[in-house]
């Protein structure tokens, strides 16, 4: 799938340099549809992903090896910045002392978490201001505490208790999978997830997660079943 999806993302670019030499209104015509196809673009490949987070997701297997949390939140701005890079957003990363924090998890899955948080972030943005998202690190009893917060549209509170359910959504387009998929894997790491929302203002996600100290060398990365604790693995 991915191929023909590669494909039809290059000729969009290529068509969009011939239409850009194109005048008058036949160039506005058919930047529209450019602009349509591109979306729709971006929708099949995001139903694509969430299809294969969690079909990986429903293997339950991971790849655990020690991480830098800072790193893992950078990975994951970086990559929607790509993706939503037309739209006006902000990112706010406060991380503090906790640059230097080491998580012991998969490095793909959490940064698949980081993904699936921000998308719903962006999808459910306000249309009364621009979208701001925040997101800091900090401790909570011995835990590492991730914690992103942004101003958009919010949840209302008769939905909130169903937004980890899987495929409950809100919008048309979407799988329903990308917050189910989310507290699968932290749970899985042996942490939770809290969030808090008043619609209209904004939602914050708290991620709680075990803390590893840092290992001068790194340690050999070691392969869990979910629901196994760190440290429990037979030799």
């Amino acid at each position: 799938i991915r191929t023909p999806l590669t494909t039809i993302s290059l000729s969009i670019g290529y068509a969009e340099e011939v239409i850009r030499r194109l005048t008058g209104s036949e160039k506005q015509t058919a930047f529209n549809h450019l602009k349509t196809s591109e979306q729709e673009l971006h929708r099949i490949n995001d139903l694509l992903e969430s299809v294969l987070a969690y079909a990986k997701e429903k293997r339950g297997q991971y790849h655990y090896e020690l991480c830098n949390i800072k790193t893992i939140v950078d990975r994951g701005v970086e990559f929607t910045r790509l993706k939503y890079g037309r739209r006006n957003i902000e990112f706010q990363v406060e991380c503090g002392h906790m640059d230097s924090r080491m998580l012991m998890c998969d490095r793909d899955a959490m940064h698949q978490v980081l993904v699936n948080l921000l998308d719903n972030a962006v999808q459910n943005r306000s249309v009364q201001r621009p979208l701001k998202i925040e997101i800091n690190m900090g401790e909570r009893n011995a835990q590492t505490v991730l914690s992103l917060r942004d101003n958009g549209s919010g949840i209302p509170a008769d939905k909130l208790p169903q937004i980890f359910d899987k495929f409950m959504t809100s919008r048309a387009a979407g799988t329903g999978l990308g917050l189910s998929i989310v507290r699968r894997i932290v749970e899985d790491h042996g942490g939770a997830v809290n969030v808090h929302s008043t619609e209209g203002f904004g939602t914050t996600f708290d991620l709680l997660l075990p803390a590893a100290s840092s290992v001068p060398g790194g340690v050999p990365p070691v392969t869990r079943t979910p629901g196994q604790a760190p440290g429990s693995e037979k030799d």
